[in-house]
């Protein structure tokens, strides 16, 4: 974790350009495994580092780990997501991250998943956003914000 904090952060970072060097290292150099067909399940902050691949749970975690080596308040957050048409069928939880960003005065989810065809993963703390949104029509996924 130590070599990684010095390759990403650098004194005269702002916290938030720590934040979204360490978010998007996250999302473009750590795969989700859904993404990958990956077989190897990452729990250690280390591993997920070491192996560079994770489901959403190991790389939220990585990254409140990277972003509170930096003073940066960081927790976690989860979705309760549909995958199938009703709720009775099933569900899964996806996991993703708060942060407080204390020049802009407010916590910010940051979901640092990765991008893939119809996921579009950005650095945004002006304004709210989820990777997966609630379709009316379709009921596809719900989600449970807890912002």
């Amino acid at each position: 974790m130590q070599s990684l904090n010095t390759q990403l952060f650098h004194p005269y970072q702002t916290k938030i350009q720590k934040a979204q060097a360490a978010f998007e290292y996250i999302r473009d150099e750590i795969s989700h495994l859904r993404d990958i067909q990956g077989t190897r399940v990452t729990r250690k902050a280390s591993d997920v580092i070491k192996y560079r691949e994770g489901i959403c749970y190991a790389k939220s975690n990585v990254l409140a780990a990277l972003l509170c080596s930096q003073g940066i308040p960081a927790g976690y957050c989860y979705q309760r997501l549909m995958i199938f048409d009703t709720p009775e069928k099933g569900y899964s939880i996806h996991a993703l991250n708060a942060v407080f960003l204390k020049e802009v005065n407010k916590w910010v989810r940051l979901d640092a998943r990765g991008n893939k065809p119809g996921i579009d993963a950005q650095f945004q703390f002006m304004k709210k956003s989820c990777l997966f949104r609630f379709s009316q029509n379709m009921m596809k996924r719900i989600i449970l914000s807890f912002m």
